[in-house]
């Protein structure tokens, strides 16, 4: 099992909200983000790797890691 953290966005793109979950791999993750949010837009971070971002009401866009990475990381919420 691998640790996941997925942020729920507001419209402007800022975290409202994380939680923490567990999953075999990035896919069943993906599937427990999609299946937590269909009010905001959502991303899927393993660490300092952002996996994908579901837009409000949409489908996961796989995202390479980016500078926002230490910052979710240490995001308190």
């Amino acid at each position: 099992m691998f640790r996941y953290r997925i942020y729920f966005l507001n419209e402007s793109g800022h975290v409202l909200a994380g939680e923490d979950i567990e999953a075999l791999d990035d896919f069943a993750a993906l599937e427990a983000a999609k299946s937590l949010s269909s009010d905001c837009a959502v991303e899927v971070w393993q660490s300092t790797r952002c996996v994908a971002r579901f837009p409000k009401n949409g489908n996961a866009m796989p995202l390479a890691p980016s500078s926002d990475a230490a910052r979710r990381d240490n995001a308190e919420l």
